[in-house]
């Protein structure tokens, strides 16, 4: 008995490793040690454990072959979810028919069948989810996101409504909770998706939107309440305000707004450097803060060199 005690115990702390391996992305450390356990000490665990393991197993290979961008190994990595998607254990099966929906939409190339593919995995994941009160802000977000990326080939309106009120649904739905740090994340998740949106039609109106939405949760996440979160969201809404700054001009209004915008973004930054949040959050705003830099750059080479010439003719 003392023996069997002990070996529980320190597959208990193997298990936890391999959990913190995962989360920390150590997926070729998770993958082994998960495959290691499962292959040595199957008769040892708890059913639970093992379909567990087989999940982190089943995703870490995934999350390899997806770093590598070998389309061979991506759809072959899904064939170890399958079996998950049966799992008699609720969150296990949800979560496998989520990574799949992921993976597939990870593929190099996103045409049609690859995207209705996923949208059905994710259909009956969030259908799941819902049945039986799950919270599932990022399954709806990315549900949400894969639409629009059928919506940017197809260009029907249905499907751009279809994947706003998914998120607009997904707010009133966790109101239920009286949770308001997850009901702040469901609010996040809808203005993510007007700026995502805004990436092909109607740049400033969903930028607005964006904007409306991530200063109502400014208020709803305060400093007090919860320090690093609203540090999160003020660097949100920065990165709003600075792709808002960054709208063409036809107008001296429209150039006021420019300037307004990057003091505000400016403002939003320095309130989340002061709580330790310093990287941008919302795709597109690096490549275009490296864009503004490199033309800074060629600007002052230029002056320097206009500078430089004017001094040797005057010589």
């Amino acid at each position: 008995p003392d023996r069997e005690q002990k070996l529980a115990i320190k597959l208990t702390n193997e298990i936890n490793v391999i959990k913190d391996n995962y989360q920390n992305e150590l997926y070729i450390d998770a993958q082994q040690s998960s495959l290691y356990l499962i292959n040595n000490f199957k008769d040892k665990l708890i059913p639970y454990d093992i379909e567990e393991l087989k999940l982190i197993y089943a995703d870490s290979l995934s999350k390899i072959a997806i770093k590598r961008k070998e389309e061979i190994d991506i759809n072959n990595s899904i064939e170890n979810f399958i079996p998950l998607t049966n799992s008699k254990f609720l969150n296990i099966k949800i979560k496998a028919l989520y990574s799949i929906s992921k993976t597939i939409m990870s593929l190099p190339e996103k045409d049609i069948k690859n995207i209705n593919k996923s949208i059905l995995y994710l259909n009956n994941a969030l259908t799941l989810s819902r049945e039986n009160d799950f919270k599932s802000n990022n399954l709806s977000y990315f549900y949400a996101i894969t639409l629009l990326e059928k919506y940017k080939i197809e260009d029907k309106t249905k499907i751009k409504t279809e994947a706003i009120d998914l998120l607009e649904k997904n707010i009133i739905y966790h109101k239920k909770f009286e949770n308001i740090d997850i009901l702040a994340d469901s609010k996040i998740n809808l203005a993510l998706l007007y700026v995502e949106l805004s990436k092909k039609e109607q740049a400033k109106r969903n930028l607005n939107k964006a904007t409306i939405i991530v200063e109502e949760t400014k208020d709803m996440i305060t400093r007090q309440y919860n320090p690093r979160k609203n540090a999160k969201i003020m660097r949100i809404l920065g990165d709003v305000y600075y792709l808002r700054s960054k709208l063409p001009t036809k107008n001296n209004n429209e150039i006021q707004d420019i300037v307004k915008f990057r003091t505000k973004s400016n403002k939003a930054y320095k309130k989340a450097e002061q709580m330790g949040f310093f990287q941008d959050i919302l795709p597109g705003v690096k490549e275009l803060k490296l864009k503004d830099a490199s033309n800074r750059k060629k600007m002052n080479d230029n002056r320097s060199n206009n500078i430089n010439n004017e001094e040797q003719e005057k010589k």
